[in-house]
This record gives structure tokens, sequence and C-alpha cells, in this order.
């Protein structure tokens, strides 16, 4: 190739390469350490932020249990309770319900048959007997759970309602409940800074998401793992946690959880500015060592180009006296290597020049005899 055929371009052509290739692999390691590292102390924020829901939703859940303690205990409503009569019970689920300020209360008797309830029950009145935590609670156990509601999800506790201390006598059963929505779900993205998603039997409840991510986020659900997902504002990366100590004890995708989504495009996006700057300064130093390739390929290569002049001078005239002066160009013959090749040359000149005066001497001589 006639491009490789010239030292100059052979030395340069290395030299850049060299070069090129040297920063291209500082960029792209410096590129790919700082990506690696963004992800990883987001995906550490996930999981500190997946501990402080476990807490919020446990504390959630002690709350709900303490209010539902405190209002069992109370002996009016023992008494009312033990009459049977709903339209003596009702007024204090109603009054309960202000006070507390929860999304339900519900009273049932000792069969489990229904005495009042204040808020919204998407359960039919006839099979309230037959959830788990009333059964549970007519045993004598306090049981928590989830029912279903039309904005969102209600986390409900529910306790027996005794009377007696040596032999307790169970005389009904109070559930109070606490919505899981949108709102809490707003509260929790505050306290976390992460995205929030109530999910139970395998459906999303509440999400602080848009609602047509809902059919993506619900894949989410088959595993505890650090997830990736693509949603309609970017990638996000997900981690789903139990929803309360209850649910810690299911597996599978119904299982009541929460989902912790964090934006890993947006987290990354400050990035783009590095590797843009990275990619400037990697163009601007390619270009320096380029230059700087040419200017060492050509100081090397000028004195070489010198003498190799002189030479073709010498073959195209005949003229072997010729001499490569040492004192032009300054700075030209620096390297130590090419100024002895030069003053070689100029010696070998030399002793060309001194032959060929010593055969003319000779050849003269010669003549002169021969004409004497």
């Amino acid at each position: 190739m006639k491009i490789l055929g010239s030292l100059t371009n052979r030395i340069f052509l290395a030299s850049a390469a060299l070069a090129v290739m040297s920063i291209g692999a500082a960029v792209y390691f410096v590129s790919r350490t700082t990506t690696r590292e963004a992800e990883a102390e987001l995906q550490r924020g996930l999981i500190e932020a997946g501990a402080l829901v476990d807490q919020q939703c446990a504390t959630f859940l002690q709350t709900l249990t303490v209010m539902a303690r405190l209002v069992a205990d109370d002996p009016r409503l023992k008494a009312a309770v033990d009459t049977g009569d709903p339209p003596t019970v009702e007024p204090f689920a109603r009054a309960y319900q202000e006070q507390l300020r929860a999304a339900l209360i519900v009273l049932t008797g000792r069969n489990g048959h229904l005495l009042a309830e204040a808020g919204e029950l998407d359960i039919a009145e006839g099979t309230i007997g037959m959830l788990p935590e009333v059964r549970h609670a007519l045993t004598g156990t306090e049981s928590s759970g989830f029912w279903p509601h039309a904005d969102g999800v209600l986390q409900v506790m529910t306790v027996p309602i005794t009377i007696g201390l040596d032999r307790p006598e169970i005389m009904g059963a109070l559930t109070v409940g606490s919505r899981l929505d949108n709102n809490l779900a707003e509260i929790f993205k505050r306290a976390t800074e992460s995205d929030i998603v109530f999910a139970v039997d395998g459906q999303i409840r509440a999400s602080t998401l848009p609602a047509a991510d809902r059919a993506r986020l619900v894949s989410l659900l088959k595993t505890s793992d650090v997830q990736t997902v693509s949603l309609e504002n970017g990638e996000y990366v997900a981690l789903k946690r139990p929803l309360g100590p209850a649910a810690a004890a299911m597996t599978g995708e119904t299982a009541p959880s929460v989902l912790l989504l964090r934006s890993r495009t947006e987290r990354l996006r400050f990035l783009e500015a590095i590797n843009t700057g990275l990619g400037v300064v990697g163009m601007l130093a390619v270009l320096a060592a380029t230059i700087l390739s040419y200017a060492v390929a050509r100081t090397i290569t000028r004195p070489l180009a010198t003498i190799t002049n002189v030479m073709r001078e010498m073959s195209a005239t005949g003229d072997l006296t010729r001499k490569i002066s040492l004192k032009h160009a300054a700075g030209s013959w620096e390297d130590e290597d090419a100024k002895l090749l030069a003053s070689t040359f100029n010696t070998l000149t030399d002793s060309i020049a001194r032959f060929q005066r010593e055969a003319a001497q000779r050849e003269r001589l010669s003549a002169l005899g021969r004409m004497s």
C-alpha cells in the first residue's frame, strides 16, 4: 500500500493508532465504571427503601391493632354487642369510625352475623361471618387481612370482643379497616423516594404510577428479586416486598405485596453529561495526539529525508562530493543517531573526493611520464 510506503506515514499511523486505542480504552473504562457504580447505588437505595417500607407496614399494622383492641375493650360497646340488636350497636360503629378516622368498622355477633358497619364494605353481608379474619376472632385469635375496596384495598384487623378475665366469653368480633389507596402510596413515596404500588391477589390496587403501566407491573409480582422493567416514562428498577408481617409468610404473585420502583432513566441521566464530556475530552485528546504523532514522525524522518535527497541528487548528477549541511534548519539534527549518520555520510563523501583527487593526480603524472 502506498500509504504505508513512507516511513513518515508508518510512524505517524502507528503513533496515532496507539494514542486512539489508549484514549478510547480509558474513556470506555471510566464510562463503564461510573455507570456500574451508579446502578449499584440505585439498587442499594432501593433495598434500603424496601426495609423502610417493611418498617412502615409493621407500624401501620401495629397502630391498627392497638386501635382495634382499645375499641373492643370499651364496656359500653360490649354491652351493646351483648344485646345482639343492630340498631343498638350501629351508633357505636359510626362514632368509632369518626373518632379513629377509619375507613371501615364492622361489628359481628357470636355466630358471625353482621350487627353494624360504618364505612364502605364491598362484601355481601351474609358472607361476613365466613371471612377467615372473623372466624379466627370468634375463636379468640386476632387476625389481619386484606379486603377488597373500590378505591384500593382495605387492610383490616379483627379482634374478639370478650367479657371476663379468667375464662373470657367471646361475645362477637370487631374489625377495623384502613384504606391502602393512592393517597397512602403517595405518602410512602415521599418517605422512600420511590414509586409505590400496592398489589393484592395478583392485581394492582393502588399506585403512584399511571394506570397505563399496570399491565406491565403485574409481571413484577412473580419474584422478589431486583428487576428492571420498561414503563411509559422510561426504564425502572423494581423490588417486591410483602405488604406487612402477615403477608411475609405468603408466597407467589397473589400474595399481598408492595412494589418499590425507582426510575433508572432519571437516576442515570446525569451520566449523559459525564459521558458527553468524556467524549469531547477524548476527541480533543485524540486530535492533540494525532498532531503530536505527526510532529514526532516528521521530526524523526526529516533528517533521513535530507540524507535521502542528497543521495538522490548524487545519483542523478554523478557528483560524489556533495555534503549534507549540518548547520541549516535548526533542530533538524538534534537526534544523535541521525547526526552520526549524516556525519558519517559526509566523511564518506570526503574520502570519495580525496580518492578522486588522488586518482586525478596519478593520471596526470602517468600522462606526463608517457609524454617524456
